[in-house]
């Protein structure tokens, strides 16, 4: 090969290369000697192209670093992937660069996409879920974005051609979402007159090349490995200047022929994309100088090799020395679950800073990962330099604005709306503690009791519920707040079609949220700016509302909730804090090109997260994106291996971390750390002390122990102790006394559950009030019994209306019902023929025992009792879950019915003479029919158990009368 005409430079992986760049560009002697063609111009002579924002900001401070801080004139830096700035500074192509279409909002972008996959998909059964449409609208535009970077046509033609027999089917439930990319878009653009965010880019670095193959100055590309088409023509446009040159980042220049052959057909090497930008100049790897300045490689570039050398490859005995050499300052950590790993680069970063000017920073894509660690320092009340930790939904407005979608998708359901309504920002037109008093008063004193489900209820529920005149008009003032607040998009809901324009929805929204956070000193949107991110939930409603401009697509309620939750969760949000720390950063793989610290720590190294999973994409097949021209998707694998290994070398300490466990499943280590494993002398892994570390800080001293909680075994004196209980709450003292102090000592009442689902106790209820209903029906006179199981269904369907949850619990109960019916209808006439006189259910009775320590009220409400006509007593007792076991009631552990006999014989019931019981029995209300309906206790010989049981009541009561019985928690648990 002759020699290259061009002049490449390459920086050693070791060295800080922004600061080498701008320490060599300021000693312009010693750029002279190397490269005369410059002439050792002034800095503010260059114009130097790096790869991003933050490579920009750090260049800038190495120059200033290097002047002391003094003023100084500096080169003009151009981030590339900011269009912007790449239309500055070219003043022979300025109207050409001004003269190209605006780019389409990524908002206005995505929703177009979103909306036509939502349509296309729902009709074609594709999706069923906003989730699952975004995510073929997010597959489409990453197809997009590759085609427009790599300049591939995706014309109608080509795709259809790709198209086989065997692809058929396939293909004609794809082809309409692929016609949105080839057809729909661009017809989109044109009429409109915008360019796609990508192909603006992509035209504006070809106007750059073409600028700099003339314009007059020195001009670098530093930094960048050139993996898109429009910069290789760039870098080859500026390698091609005299006064131009092109830096490549950590380029190996120690490979032999034969490994840069394996490079070039490995699209995962970390040299691969540096190869190909090579051989498009016509260069090869030995004709790269080092960049005047920098220092030879070391042995860090011979450890960085191994982890991508040919598998046939055996290294030499030197070679191997060198790489241990390398690794001398690398680490490995290997957490048991995320937390640990989080805690474990949090003591990392915090012992940084014990050494004055060290710094220290966690590169990792796992944004998770990002976040717990923040957290993990803030008890040391440090805060991490990281602008991408917060998103929208998770902050002040954003979250406020989460939360009213989440009520509107369960269409104002009482738990949601009730979490909105409690959500620190929210006042609707009063004093933030007036606000919060009625709505903390509305769900004690009436949607836990009345359990509604529904705003609408709440009028109803608050006319029957019990209380003063005045707290009912207060608290109907509350709800027609809340209602007025929540009408905007109550109407929208309320439309025939149950649906509306997306433009509809968040008009809607915004209203509610200004009534929502309206207090008694400011309007809604007076307060919006001033609170967390008020301003970034401004800018979301404009670029959404924007993005809905001139769109039909109309979206049901819950749609539109699935799609607010996405958007909220996945937009960014730089929000202002506490000061960030200057010497411990968080930075993602992209920003951290080109950066470096004293400790690096490189997070999150699992497969899947780092690197990321290989993805083709829904739509097309490797082979198909072969024959269209298309990257293999490793290309982008081998980018983030340069990345990597580059890392490795961009600090004085390095630690690797990854967490063995994500999400309660075993997870995959990075395929990089299985030859670190093999490469490094001593790996800590699982033992990292800095693991023990963070361990032993949650975990009490050793110097001080701290003594074991007793358990709780509170004496009260006697004359606060229960002188009454039921015949269920003397089961609870036998096996809970503590919950009889709590709640009669004490006061203590645990509150009814908000908005529960109907659960075996509801069931129970609807059950015993459904067997009253039919016992008060046919007190008088048992109808035919053909007539008996359809008035017991009929009475049940009338209480299913009056009942919260009762609708729930008869759809989902109503075959046991019926059969319970059946059973009736046979179980009923057969009593009544063998004597029945007369039925009495929930009875309620006492029966006061006359104690040395003073008198005791036992009381009992039973569910049924039968009286015959020799003036002997059943006593029934319906259950809809399993029945207590024979030996616990004969040993007195469940008594309540043994109890309640004796309340019989003691002549304690209403409207019930005393009488001599002669069974005991429980009815089997579950409906099963496996088993039997009945089952009676002990139907010979109840006399002998019940003077038993009231021996072992006054024992128990005795006991309890002692000031210093205790009443333990949990006796028997």
């Amino acid at each position: 090969m002759p020699a290259c005409p061009m002049r490449l430079f390459t920086i050693p992986p070791q060295q800080d290369f922004l600061a080498c760049l701008a320490q060599t560009i300021l000693a312009r002697q010693t750029l002279a000697r190397v490269w005369p063609e410059v002439q050792a111009p002034p800095p503010e002579a260059w114009t130097i192209f790096v790869p991003t924002q933050r490579a920009r900001t750090k260049l800038t401070q190495a120059f200033l670093a290097h002047q002391n801080m003094t003023p100084l004139l500096l080169p003009k830096i151009i981030a590339l992937g900011d269009s912007d700035e790449m239309v500055l500074g070219a003043a022979a192509l300025d109207e050409e660069m001004l003269a190209l279409p605006p780019a389409v909002s990524a908002q206005r972008r995505h929703w177009f996409m979103l909306q036509r996959v939502w349509q296309l998909g729902r009709a074609r059964q594709l999706v069923q879920m906003p989730e699952q449409a975004a995510g073929l609208a997010q597959a489409l535009l990453r197809l997009l974005d590759d085609a427009a970077w790599q300049r591939v046509s995706l014309t109608p033609a080509r795709l259809n051609a790709l198209a086989d027999e065997d692809k058929a089917r396939h293909w004609q439930n794809l082809s309409e979402l692929l016609q949105l990319v080839c057809t729909d878009w661009p017809q989109w653009l044109a009429r409109h007159k915008r360019l796609d965010g990508v192909e603006r880019r992509d035209r504006l670095l070809r106007l750059k090349a073409r600028h700099w193959e003339k314009a007059p100055g020195p001009v670098l590309l530093a930094g960048s490995t050139a993996s898109l088409r429009a910069i290789k023509d760039l870098a080859a446009a500026i390698a091609a200047r005299a006064d131009g040159a092109v830096i490549l980042p950590a380029l190996d220049q120690g490979l032999a022929a034969a490994d840069w052959q394996f490079v070039r057909d490995n699209p995962v090497h970390p040299q691969h994309i540096m190869g190909e930008l090579l051989a498009q100049l016509g260069c090869a790897p030995t004709e790269v100088q080092l960049w005047p300045g920098a220092q030879p490689p070391d042995a860090r570039v011979g450890f960085l090799r191994a982890l991508s050398a040919r598998p046939d490859s055996a290294p030499s005995a030197a070679e191997q020395r060198l790489r241990r050499a390398g690794a001398k300052n690398l680490h490995l950590i290997e957490a048991a679950n995320l937390y640990e790993e989080a805690g474990a680069i949090a003591c990392l970063m915090r012992e940084t800073l014990e050494t004055p000017g060290k710094t220290a920073a966690l590169v990792t894509p796992h944004r998770g990962l990002a976040r717990a660690v923040a957290a993990a320092l803030r008890r040391w009340e440090i805060v991490l330099d990281d602008s991408a930790l917060a998103r929208l939904a998770d902050v002040g407005a954003g979250h406020l604005l989460l939360l009213l979608a989440e009520a509107v998708r369960e269409d104002f359901a009482l738990v949601p709306l009730m979490a909105l309504l409690q959500s620190p920002l929210v006042c609707l037109g009063k004093a933030r503690r007036t606000h919060l008093a009625d709505c903390q008063d509305m769900e004690r004193m009436v949607l836990r009791p009345q359990a509604s489900r529904a705003l609408a209820d709440w009028r109803a529920v608050l006319s029957r519920a019990p209380m003063e005149e005045s707290s009912r008009a207060r608290l109907l003032a509350f709800a027609a707040r809340v209602e007025a607040a929540c009408a905007p998009l109550t109407r929208l809901q309320a439309d025939k079609t149950k649906s509306a324009p997306l433009r509809d929805w968040l008009a809607a929204a915004q209203r509610a949220l200004f009534a929502l956070l309206a207090d008694d000193q400011e309007e809604g949107a007076a307060r919006l700016p001033a609170l967390a991110a008020g301003r970034a939930l401004a800018r979301f409603f404009a670029a959404r509302e924007d993005a809905a401009a001139g769109q039909s697509l109309r979206l049901e309620r819950r749609d539109w909730a699935g799609f607010m939750r996405l958007w909220l969760a996945g937009a960014p949000l730089r929000r202002p804090s506490a000061p960030a720390h200057p010497r411990l950063f968080v930075w993602g793989v992209l920003e951290a090109r080109l950066l470096s610290a004293d400790r690096m720590i490189l997070g999150g190294l699992n497969e899947g997260s780092w690197p990321r999973t290989a993805d083709l994409g829904p739509f097309l097949s490797r082979a198909m994106r072969a024959q269209l021209g298309l990257h293999p998707p490793e290309r982008a694998l081998g980018q983030e291996a340069h990345d990597f290994v580059n890392l490795l070398a961009a600090g004085r300490e390095v630690f690797c971390t990854r967490a063995r466990t994500e999400d309660g499943a075993p997870s995959l280590p990075s395929r990089w750390l299985a030859v670190l494993r093999e490469l490094l002398p001593q790996a800590d892994g699982a033992d990292a002390p800095v693991l023990a570390l963070w361990r032993r800080l949650d975990q009490p001293s050793a110097d001080e122990p701290t003594a074991s909680a007793e358990r709780p075994a509170p004496r009260p004196p006697v004359q606060h102790r229960p002188k009454r209980l039921s015949a269920t709450e003397i089961e609870t003292l036998q096996l809970d006394p503590y919950a009889i102090y709590a709640r009669h000592v004490l006061g203590l009442r645990a509150p009814d559950e908000l908005d529960v689902p109907p659960d075996m106790r509801r069931r129970g209820t609807f059950l015993h009030r459904a067997m009253e209903a039919f016992h008060r029906k046919t007190r008088d006179a048992l109808p035919p019994a053909k007539e008996i199981a359809p008035l017991f269904m009929a009475l049940a369907e009338e209480l299913q209306q009056a009942m919260p949850g009762g609708a729930l619990i008869f759809a989902y109960w109503r075959a046991r019902l019926q059969r319970v019916a059946e059973w009736l209808a046979v179980y009923e006439p057969a009593r009544r023929a063998a004597g029945l006189q007369r039925t009495a259910t929930e009875c309620k009775g006492e029966w006061v025992l006359e104690l040395p320590s003073g008198d005791f009220t036992l009381s009992a409400r039973a569910d049924r009792i039968d009286v015959f006509a020799d003036g002997s007593a059943e006593i029934l007792d319906y259950k809809s879950i399993a029945l207590p076991a024979s030996a616990d009631m004969k040993n007195g552990w469940k008594p309540q019915l043994l109890l309640e006999a004796l309340i019989m014989q003691a002549g304690g019931f209403e409207d019930l003479p005393a009488a001599p019981v002669r069974a005991l029995a429980h009815i089997r209300l579950a409906g099963d029919d496996r088993k039997s309906m009945v089952e009676e206790f002990a139907p010979y010989g109840l006399s002998a158990f019940l003077a038993a049981q009231e021996r072992r009541l006054r024992e128990l009561l005795a006991l309890y009368a002692n000031p210093q019985q205790a009443y333990w928690s949990q006796l028997r648990p």
